[in-house]
């Protein structure tokens, strides 16, 4: 694991700004810190060639999107070997429908969450992409009632 970023005050109140909304310009940012636009730019440069900015993305309501159902599936594979989790995380990078997956304990135990249409599009996840995935002997499915908080911030 990497040494983290060592951060001042105005490095927390810009990435702050970031997470609060990633469309912001430097001179918007600027404007709200007293900082320099070019000083702005120079830091967000900075957290992304440090990899502690990675991206910047749209949330999109799942269920306006036309997937209202969310499910937590809990998944074992077969053994907890490295060849067999590359395998298994090789397919999961790429299944239809996953959204997130994070490899939890006990070791060959995974956690994936997973959007559908409707009930019948959950079966159909469950059995032709879940149940299917590489090494899987044991799938047991939560589904969600209600999202209560999501894509937390950090608190600088």
């Amino acid at each position: 694991m990497s040494e983290p970023l060592r951060l001042d005050g105005n490095d927390r109140a810009v990435l702050f700004l970031l997470q609060e909304n990633a469309r912001s310009s430097p001179s918007e940012i600027a404007a709200l810190t007293g900082l320099a636009v070019w000083d702005v730019a120079r830091r967000i440069g900075r957290f992304e060639a440090a990899g502690l900015v990675t991206g910047t993305t749209v949330l999109i309501d799942a269920a306006k999107a036309g997937f209202p159902i969310e499910a937590m599936f809990r998944l074992r594979l077969a053994d907890d070997k490295r060849p067999t989790a590359d395998t298994f995380a090789d397919a999961v990078r790429v299944a239809s429908g996953v959204m997130d997956c994070w490899q939890i304990d006990p070791p060959g135990s995974y956690l994936l969450r997973v959007l559908a249409r409707d009930e019948a599009d959950l079966d159909r996840m469950r059995m032709d992409v879940i149940e299917r995935l590489p090494a899987v002997i044991a799938v047991a499915v939560t589904p969600v009632v209600q999202h209560v908080k999501a894509s937390g911030k950090l608190e600088f």
